[in-house]
């Protein structure tokens, strides 16, 4: 009879009562099942948060697919200066401007259809009577009415700039190309004594000693009147007030009679 040794079991180690269950290792990513959409973990709240925010507050986590947000540039005016003030001021000055050219070669063109009726005629008694007589010279029975003194004295203030008006005549002359000299006159600008000769002149002053201007100059004294009929207002279209004054009284003659310079 053979004697069979059994092994003694170690005996059981107890566990303490707080220690937790042995953790089972879980199945890689390969290997876990596919949970279900209720099993599935909930967001943390910063994860919920920056959903809620948007891409702009987290934007390291912007993708390419994401558009830019909108930015607000500032636009860099140029200066005032370089910038016109208002269309309507420039379109209104350029309008001035060529009514005034157009002003005064309407007027040149009147000139020259008194000058040349009047050619070789006595100034003083154009505008002592109204008369067209010929030039008489020195035997004039009407500069017995004009000062002497006072004639040289205000035939002696005009002082013209180069290319403006004739020193003879006072009538306008060609300045770069602006047509303002009457076609009358154009042929003796420089080369001969001018056919006109002191009329303009003499006209207007013997209009004033009569008093002929009331109306449109109503001054008596001869210093006064030898500062206005000097003056000229180019910007409204009009000449020396000089001429001025001619050019208004030859239009007066002309309305009373239609065909006086025909």
């Amino acid at each position: 009879m053979q004697l069979v040794i059994q092994p003694t079991p170690p005996p059981a180690v107890a566990q303490p009562s707080h220690s937790r269950p042995l953790q089972v290792a879980q199945p890689c990513d390969s290997e876990q099942p596919h949970l279900q959409p209720h099993s599935q973990p909930l967001p943390s709240t910063a994860a919920a948060r920056s959903r809620q925010q948007g891409p702009l507050a987290q934007p390291h986590l912007r993708s390419c697919s994401q558009p830019l947000p909108s930015t607000f540039k500032r636009v860099i005016q140029p200066p005032p200066s370089s910038l016109p003030t208002n269309p309507v001021s420039f379109l209104s000055r350029a309008a001035r401007k060529n009514g005034a050219i157009k002003s005064r070669l309407d007027r040149t063109f009147r000139l020259n259809k008194y000058m040349t009726f009047l050619r070789d005629k006595c100034g003083f008694h154009f505008g002592w009577h109204g008369q067209v007589t010929p030039n008489h010279g020195n035997a004039c029975d009407v500069a017995d009415n004009i000062d002497c003194e006072e004639y040289t004295a205000y035939r002696r203030s005009f002082h013209f700039a180069p290319y403006t008006y004739c020193f003879h005549c006072c009538l306008p002359q060609e300045r770069k190309f602006n047509g303002e000299q009457p076609s009358c006159h154009a042929g003796y600008a420089g080369k001969e004594r001018c056919p006109f000769h002191g009329f303009i002149f003499k006209a207007v002053f013997a209009l004033w000693c009569r008093g002929g201007l009331r109306g449109l100059y109503d001054g008596d004294s001869l210093p006064e009147f030898i500062d206005w009929v000097n003056k000229e207002d180019a910007e409204q279209g009009a000449y020396i007030n000089c001429v001025e004054a001619f050019d208004w009284y030859c239009k007066a003659l002309e309305e009373a009679n239609p065909s006086f310079f025909l």
